[in-house]
């Protein structure tokens, strides 16, 4: 049996980073390999600091939760020479944005993470790879170049992260789905028992807390009239419950029994894509001034809503067309292939549309195709 073994942001605090390395595991394992995922951890030569009690319980539940479910391999790399002998059939990098270089740990790691390491003979390979819509600078082209004539085939996870690449080398690009698309089973639990929570609920996963996610919240919560739980990292205002220790079990198994879903993180729209909810996804944005959020948090909570946009010019639709972040790309790109471009919320005055039930049927029969072809590149580029 051929080894393959992995290299992507396995061990981030972040549901999707766990989601992602867990879906391409289970995938190529499926094909019939033994598969490894290095267990590659920059950080922990470079931590500093205390930590604060939370953050350091939230590490405990995630770091416990990747050695039950994913295949990490027997020894922890903290750096790339540790990993120069390393011997596999076939290296694999991907998914997410391991080749974003506008990302410091991915600069001071880029060897790793474009597979500068191991033995030429090494088939490799890049799954879904993203550049998350930054340039190849001209200080890491020739890197670049370099790295990707080893390779053997080349994929990404989104157009942008293509464009940004195609210059750099000559080999055939092709783009394909984020691994979480691939792959139907994951770890969930009973939540109801444990948390003692309505059963009828919003749920709020957010990166950012900016100012159209929390006029999201506010119009949805009035539209449903249901209770709000954060099932995020960081608080969030205007919520009932914020539940921000879950694992990714329990973060999954919310949204699937969610009555609605509001999120700005790609990987929470593909699950609320995943387990058929009612969902918003919200753009994040470029800057995110902490002083004026949180005066639109009071702002909220005083019932002062009304006269906000007369003095906080951020939530003007001309403002934030022109202050959206690069990111919000792969979520416009994953919505536009399931034919749900409206579900991405630009600051609508009315958002009754989204009590019109998704058809997903419709975005069931718009997937079929890309899951196909994104699954023939893997076996193909494993196996020719």
């Amino acid at each position: 049996m051929k080894t393959v073994k992995i290299v992507t942001f396995h061990s981030a605090i972040n549901f999707g980073a766990f989601m992602q390395a867990y879906a391409l595991c289970r995938t190529i394992e499926n094909m019939g390999f033994k598969v490894e995922l290095i267990d590659f951890q920059p950080y922990l030569k470079t931590k500093k600091g205390k930590q604060k009690e939370i953050d350091i319980n939230r590490e405990i539940i995630f770091r416990e939760f990747q050695k039950n479910y994913l295949p990490l391999s027997s020894e922890t790399y903290t750096c790339l020479d540790q990993m120069k002998s390393l011997m596999a059939d076939v290296l694999v990098c991907g998914s997410d944005q391991i080749w974003n270089l506008g990302i410091g740990d991915v600069r001071k790691n880029r060897d790793v993470y474009f597979l500068n390491f191991g033995a030429d003979s090494i088939r490799r390979v890049s799954y879904a790879a993203s550049t998350g819509g930054t340039p190849i600078s001209s200080e890491n082209f020739d890197f670049v170049q370099k790295a990707l004539s080893a390779f053997r085939y080349i994929s990404l996870r989104e157009p942008e992260s293509l464009n940004n690449i195609k210059d750099t080398t000559h080999i055939p690009l092709k783009v394909v789905l984020d691994p979480t698309l691939l792959w139907d089973q994951y770890p969930e639990t009973e939540i109801f028992s444990k948390y003692r929570l309505p059963e009828k609920y919003v749920a709020v996963y957010g990166l950012q807390k900016n100012p159209i996610f929390i006029d999201a919240i506010k119009k949805i919560r009035e539209l449903y009239n249901l209770p709000v739980i954060n099932i995020g990292v960081i608080d969030m205002p205007l919520v009932e419950y914020n539940l921000t220790l879950l694992n990714p079990a329990e973060w999954s198994s919310f949204i699937r029994h969610a009555d609605f879903v509001i999120t700005n993180s790609f990987h929470g729209t593909i699950f609320s894509i995943k387990h058929k909810r009612q969902f918003l996804s919200i753009p994040l944005i470029k800057r995110n001034p902490k002083r004026k959020l949180y005066l639109e948090e009071l702002i909220f909570k005083v019932k002062l809503q009304d006269i906000f946009a007369c003095f906080i010019k951020e939530l003007k639709p001309a403002w934030l067309e022109h202050n959206y972040s690069p990111r919000n790309k792969r979520i416009e790109n994953i919505l536009n292939i399931v034919g749900l471009p409206d579900r991405l919320y630009k600051y609508q005055n009315n958002i009754s549309f989204v009590r019109v039930p998704i058809d997903y049927s419709n975005v069931q029969s718009r997937l079929n195709e890309p899951i196909e072809t994104s699954v023939s590149f893997l076996k193909t580029a494993l196996n020719d």
